[in-house]
């Protein structure tokens, strides 16, 4: 059975500093729908304060980049796919990628960022 904390604790804080890969998830708000489970990578998770961590969040859909963040392991080092597509497409082509592509979930819901 899983336990539940209410703050980070000092033992907590050293094992997340020391992963190199986390996972990130969302939930329809309907009974219906799909749950979105995306792994993350790049050295881009930070503990903000004892109840407040962030990430960084790479665009893309999950049928075509998922997992281009993601480091190799054996821990070899971090992938560099999604830093690429991101600098091919530019400040503003990322812009029309999110427009046209991050509007809503996978079930038809609509983003926050939107």
């Amino acid at each position: 059975m899983g336990k539940f904390f209410d703050t980070i604790n000092d033992s907590h804080r050293d094992f997340i500093l020391k992963q190199h890969i986390f996972f990130t998830a969302s939930a329809p708000l309907s009974g219906e729908g799909h749950v979105n489970l995306s792994p993350k990578g790049m050295d881009s998770f930070r503990i903000l304060s004892n109840t407040r961590v962030a990430y960084m969040d790479i665009v893309g859909k999950v049928q075509t980049s998922c997992g281009f963040s993601v480091p190799y392991y054996g821990y070899e080092g971090e992938r560099t796919q999604a830093q690429q597509w991101a600098e091919k497409k530019g400040v503003e082509g990322l812009e029309i990628y999110k427009s046209q592509k991050n509007r809503v979930s996978l079930d038809g819901l609509p983003t926050p960022l939107f």
